[in-house]
């Protein structure tokens, strides 16, 4: 029976029925002093879409860790805006998967549990295609000290990763890449200062915080020569990863996952 999350999340589908959920952008990036068009998808968030995640995280929060990857305790605040954020980049790529590559049977975990306690067999997305399952993985970060532009210029499609409270994690089939961009960003910031991070929803209804869908990687890219170890920051934490220039914009990562699993 679908737990009541499900629910919510299709009556918002239908409510929204005509609603244009993605915006195609063309960006210029320069990779090596060479100007390159890079396509990214902008997530159009509305006040509905916001309240659907909002409504799911306050249950969620009540479950999950109270440190961040790098050991730092979160206020509730802070992890509210977060599991916003988490779940809002689910969402996006459940909708991807749906009305972009057109597959029929996607799962997002949150919709499907009947118990918000941890449990192994966890996921983010999923979806069958020929009578086989494929996993997705939906890691998200926030870039509030450069442009968008800069951001895929610099930084990562985030893989696996450990940290002092996550010892292992299985692998996926396909990592998204989803970015949330602030307009106002700060070149001086060492880190997002503690009161925006208390204010993530207000920056994500008043449009100041932006998502964007910019790239992705298959597992194989993963794992492959091009990928790299870091901990981008975040001290305990290790991660898997691979650069966004290695990977291509979003139309070449949703080109991977159609001829992976045709």
């Amino acid at each position: 029976m679908p737990n009541e999350y499900n629910v919510k999340f299709n009556k918002l589908r239908e409510n929204l029925k005509d609603y244009k959920y993605f915006s195609r952008k063309v960006i210029d990036i320069s990779v090596k002093n060479t100007e390159h068009e890079f396509v990214v998808y902008k997530f159009n968030l509305n006040e509905s879409i916001i309240n659907n995640a909002a409504d799911l995280a306050s249950r969620k929060i009540n479950f999950t860790m109270d440190y961040d990857p790098s050991g730092k305790v979160r206020s509730n605040s802070i992890k509210l805006g977060n599991q916003t954020k988490g779940i809002l980049a689910e969402m996006g790529a459940q909708i991807i998967l749906e009305d972009i590559l057109g597959y029929k049977n996607v799962k997002r975990w949150d919709l499907e549990r009947n118990t918000f306690r941890y449990l192994p067999s966890e996921y983010d997305v999923k979806f069958d295609y020929n009578g086989k399952e494929f996993l997705c993985e939906c890691r998200s970060s926030t870039s509030y000290k450069t442009s968008l532009n800069e951001f895929i210029e610099r930084y990562h499609t985030i893989g696996p990763y450990t940290s002092l409270q996550k010892h292992s994690e299985d692998n996926n089939d396909f990592y998204f890449r989803p970015v949330f961009q602030y307009k106002n960003y700060n070149t001086v910031w060492n880190e997002l200062p503690y009161e925006k991070k208390t204010t993530i929803l207000d920056d994500l209804y008043s449009g100041e915080l932006n998502l964007y869908f910019v790239s992705g990687a298959t597992l194989n890219q993963m794992y492959s020569g091009e990928s790299e170890i870091g901990n981008n920051g975040q001290h305990g934490a290790t991660y898997r990863q691979i650069r966004i220039i290695k990977t291509g914009d979003i139309e070449t990562f949703l080109k991977n996952i159609y001829d992976s699993v045709k």
